[in-house]
């Protein structure tokens, strides 16, 4: 595997605590040395992957008063995107942030570095964040629109459901999918609106004779 190694030479922050925490979110693919008089970075890493390293160094290398006690640690997210919570938290705190954000998007995982107490608070802050977009994925509003299978017993979905968007859907905003192999026709809509639908689709669910006297009917 080809290896590309770049010094990067930093202005603020010491080179062996950025060693450090890049050790610890990249991994086993980064080779680290750091050269303490003149405050910089050897970094060995396959070329492609470099890109990305230079981006966190630079974010990292920013002027802070000294801290006691940094720490770096990850919370990993499961219903909204790393990279947008990095995004508003940084778009929060401005460029004098107390600690520092970088998200990993293939693990979807931020990792938060600054002193215990500053970490601690903004970790809560993430967890509340994940929570709630976790609790709002859950549970849509009440009359939101959502997908509803209706199995049929005699007509066919697949017609049905074109006979239905021309009826309804193009006017309403109400989708009609039909499945042939199983004749179960998919709505999507909002509860309310598949309550009224449901009345329809009986009326319609009815076998070929039936069907053909209600048209002669009307």
């Amino acid at each position: 595997m080809e290896i590309a190694i770049e010094t990067v030479q930093l202005s603020y922050a010491r080179a062996d605590d950025v060693a450090k925490i890049l050790s610890t979110i990249v991994g086993d693919d980064l080779r680290l040395a750091v050269d303490e008089r003149t405050n910089t970075l050897v970094i060995a890493i396959a070329p492609d992957k470099y890109p990305p390293i230079a981006r966190l160094v630079q974010r990292l290398d920013v002027h802070a008063e000294p801290e006691i006690g940094f720490i770096v640690t990850p919370v990993r997210l499961h219903a909204v995107s790393a990279e947008v919570v990095e995004s508003k938290l940084a778009h929060l705190a401005g460029k004098a942030a107390a600690v520092r954000f970088i998200a990993d998007h293939e693990t979807n995982t931020l990792w938060l570095a600054g002193t215990q107490d500053r970490v601690a608070s903004v970790r809560q802050t993430v967890c509340d964040m994940d929570t709630l977009a976790e609790a709002a994925r859950a549970k849509p509003p009440a009359n939101a629109r959502r997908l509803v299978l209706h199995p049929l017993k005699h007509a066919d979905a697949v017609r049905l459901a074109s006979v239905l968007t021309s009826a309804l859907g193009s006017s309403r905003g109400i989708r009609f999918a039909g499945d042939s192999a199983s004749q179960t026709l998919i709505v999507y809509a909002s509860p309310s609106e598949d309550a009224e639908l449901t009345t329809l689709i009986d009326r319609l669910d009815v076998p070929p004779r039936e069907a053909a006297q209600q048209e002669d009917a009307q």
